[in-house]
């Protein structure tokens, strides 16, 4: 490739580096000169490393300064840099007074988060009504996301907020102000009955509707409803069409379930190999599960060559995750290699970064609800063709109707 060849390839990601480092700047001399708001975007820059590299330490003093002259937002934000004890010595008690001072001024995530801290004892002594007052006082704010933070709250009864009717009414608040996310669990909830009574066919309309517009989760979740017969006569063949739309657009639930159907024949032509690719891009992302069916696939030699140093590494990761059926099949594994060998996949293992394919796969600030309960696994038709696994896994599909994996039951609520 020629010098003007790589410009032109580059040139794109080099402008958009440049107009941050620019952007950064105007922000920083706005800053300067005592514009609040400038002082929150800034700062807002630096924590996220926009435009230069990250400085929590410097962006909790351009908060400090934005919060003195009132502006709530830097008040929140700085709040969360103490209690988590990024940039600055942790002090949950330093983080519940600018939650709530940010709280009285009107900001519906700081005061969720004060209500947070009272429900759960963190930096205060735990007080039902203090919280109480402030999940109510944040409700009473119609900002999507915060009434989405306390419906699930109260569907999953974390910290003893358990209030099914309540959560669907946020819900609803939320998801007729347009909010994609809110649409999503209230029609997941209606679906698994976790919101009062279940209503399966608003459920299926709603996840349809989601799917249709190109909603990530509603992908996945639209597949299970179509699988599980929920809301909507059962097809298996409709199920694995939106687990594979999922799959391509590089959603790990999608990934693992479009694997399952290959691996197991399920609505496709039975393909091992196209069963460990899918495999190997969740289990590259950090589902533990496809890490642990990866793991079996080279164990066994299923696909292709027996690699057990692979395996172990795999199963290592999963383990690690909490996944616990890879225990007994780790320590198996790992019989079979070298003191060399198992110490070169513990240092794969210690250096195994997950790369998720979207931005948006993130972790959420969000509360996560409870997760539905499982349901008994399939196991894989016999292969006249390719050897079987070491350890017989279970490729369950359809897989439970639930949402995504997104944090703690109780986190701050960012943004």
């Amino acid at each position: 490739m020629t010098i003007a060849a790589l410009w032109r390839a580059a040139a794109p990601v080099v402008l958009v580096l440049c107009s941050l480092q620019a952007m950064a700047q105007d922000l920083r001399m706005a800053a300067e000169q005592g514009d609040p708001s400038a002082q929150l975007q800034f700062g807002m820059a630096l924590v996220e490393g926009h435009g230069q590299p990250s400085n929590p330490a410097e962006a909790a003093r351009w908060f400090a300064r934005a919060a003195e002259q009132g502006n709530a937002e830097a008040a929140n934000q700085l709040g969360y840099l103490y209690a988590e004890g990024k940039g600055v010595a942790r002090d949950e008690a330093r983080a519940v007074l600018l939650f709530e001072q940010a709280g009285t001024m009107g900001h519906a995530r700081a005061r969720f988060n004060a209500g947070l801290a009272y429900a759960t004892g963190r930096g205060v002594a735990r007080d039902a009504a203090r919280a109480a007052h402030w999940f109510a006082e944040a409700a009473r704010l119609d900002e999507p996301a915060t009434l989405v933070a306390l419906a699930r709250l109260r569907e999953s009864g974390a910290a003893g907020f358990a209030d099914p009717v309540e959560a669907q009414l946020l819900y609803r608040r939320a998801a007729e102000m347009g909010h994609q996310p809110a649409q999503y669990r209230l029609a997941l909830g209606l679906a698994n009955g976790t919101l009062g009574a279940r209503d399966p066919a608003t459920a299926f309309a709603q996840m349809n509707r989601l799917a249709q517009s190109g909603y990530d989760e509603a992908l996945v979740s639209l597949g299970d409803m179509h699988a599980g017969g929920i809301g909507t006569p059962p097809s298996v063949g409709e199920a694995v069409t939106w687990y594979g739309r999922a799959a391509e657009r590089g959603i790990p639930a999608g990934q693992l379930k479009y694997a399952n159907a290959y691996f197991t024949g399920t609505g496709v032509t039975r393909d091992l190999a196209t069963a460990m690719g899918w495999y190997r891009r969740a289990a590259q992302q950090g589902d533990a599960e496809a890490m642990y069916l990866l793991g079996i696939f080279q164990s066994g030699g299923v696909a292709g060559p027996r690699r057990p140093q692979e395996a172990y590494k795999w199963f290592s990761l999963a383990e690690a995750r909490g996944f616990r059926r890879a225990t007994e099949v780790r320590a198996a594994t790992a019989r079979q290699l070298s003191a060399a060998e198992r110490r070169a996949a513990d240092q794969e293992v210690a250096a195994f970064v997950a790369q998720p394919e979207r931005a948006s796969l993130a972790a959420s600030s969000l509360p996560a609800a409870a997760p539905a309960p499982a349901t008994p696994a399939a196991q894989p038709p016999a292969s006249d063709t390719q050897p079987p696994p070491a350890v017989s896994p279970a490729a369950p599909m359809p897989r439970p109707l639930q949402g995504p994996a997104s944090g703690a039951p109780l986190q701050l609520h960012r943004r």
